[in-house]
């Protein structure tokens, strides 16, 4: 309904009221106001449809016209139920961020299955996952552990959303694809193993990061390494590869790559393993994945292991050597205990 105040055309109560070109119901307000008339105005013709691509209102015009003939108009504003017009995943994948054409009168977080999304969605969006509205035309869909919704995939949101002020119908339950981010972020990881192996011990190189999903990682040597060597590592696509160290011919390379599942590849990682003297320990150097400032402490682990074919396996003795790249200084800090 929509309440009109008109001025010289006598007696509201006489008046007609047309809209869409049909007769439309029109009274007094009432309340002692004899200028006020109350317009009940028809549904939509088209109903939600009538709206346009993309718009979340719309003016019609209501027509006045006195027994005598007189004639005026005025514009009455329709506003459509809230209207989901894009959803796509944050840049690390944790969120589905979904927007409205216009604000809505939702507030508040809740858990989505059977909440702001329909009932039933708990595989997609993760068992716990909430959403809450940041803004009152967005919602934010917070991904769980173990959800499974991917870039293309549709979630469905919950009905009976009602415009910013309660001025619109109830929407239906409606569906929006998830698209990829714009600027998805890259993977993050570092490679921790042995930097020397004797022959008759195996070597395992582990990627550590952190991701809201499983990664998948490429693993690779350069062309000069050996054939079965590369042909193992080529079929890895976890996050750690173990081989036996009498494949190593001499100090080799190996990078490592991982895609998440928006398809944002990381920059490739790289590891230096060479073959040790016979019996030698395997020594390990842990670092914390980055990035690294200069204002914060960074402390290298290292983890030792016996070899298999080792003589003895008596105390172990550290030598730490903090090397410049292309600095001035050849040697910037040295050590001998577990930890620098």
């Amino acid at each position: 309904r929509a309440t009109l105040r008109v001025t010289g055309m006598g007696a509201v109560g006489a008046l007609k009221a047309k809209m869409f070109g049909q007769d439309v119901a029109a009274a007094p307000a009432g309340g002692g106001d004899s200028a006020l008339l109350v317009v009940t105005a028809p549904p939509l013709p088209g109903g939600e449809g009538g709206f346009g691509e993309g718009a979340a209102t719309l003016d019609a015009a209501v027509s006045l016209e006195t027994p005598q003939g007189g004639f005026a108009a005025a514009s009455l504003t329709f506003v459509a139920a809230p209207r989901a017009v894009s959803a796509a995943f944050s840049g690390s994948g944790g969120k589905i961020l979904v927007a409205f054409a216009a604000p809505t009168d939702a507030k508040g977080i809740s858990a989505c299955d059977g909440g702001a999304l329909a009932a039933g969605q708990g595989a997609l969006v993760g068992a716990g996952a909430t959403c809450s509205w940041e803004s009152s035309s967005v919602l934010t869909v917070n991904l769980a552990a173990g959800a499974t919704v991917v870039p293309g995939n549709t979630i469905t949101i919950s009905g009976a959303l009602r415009a910013e002020g309660g001025l619109s119908d109830a929407s239906a339950a409606q569906t929006v694809a998830a698209a990829a981010p714009a600027i998805p972020a890259l993977p993050s990881f570092t490679l921790t193993g042995p930097s020397q192996a004797s022959a008759c011990d195996s070597a395992t190189i582990e990627a550590t990061g952190s991701s809201s999903r499983p990664l998948v990682f490429a693993w690779s040597t350069p062309a000069s390494a050996p054939a079965n060597l590369t042909a193992l590592l080529a079929a890895e696509r976890g996050g750690s590869v173990t081989f036996p160290a009498s494949l190593l011919t001499g100090p080799t390379v190996i990078t490592a790559t991982a895609t998440n599942f928006l398809g944002a590849r990381s920059a490739p990682v790289a590891h230096a393993i060479a073959l040790a003297q016979e019996g030698a320990p395997i020594v390990s150097v842990l670092l914390p994945p980055g990035p690294y400032t200069a204002s914060k402490d960074l402390y290298a682990t290292a983890v030792v292991q016996y070899s298999s074919c080792a003589r003895s396996r008596g105390s172990l003795l550290f030598s730490w050597t903090l090397s410049e790249r292309g600095g001035r200084r050849a040697v910037v800090l040295t050590g001998t205990a577990g930890e620098l």
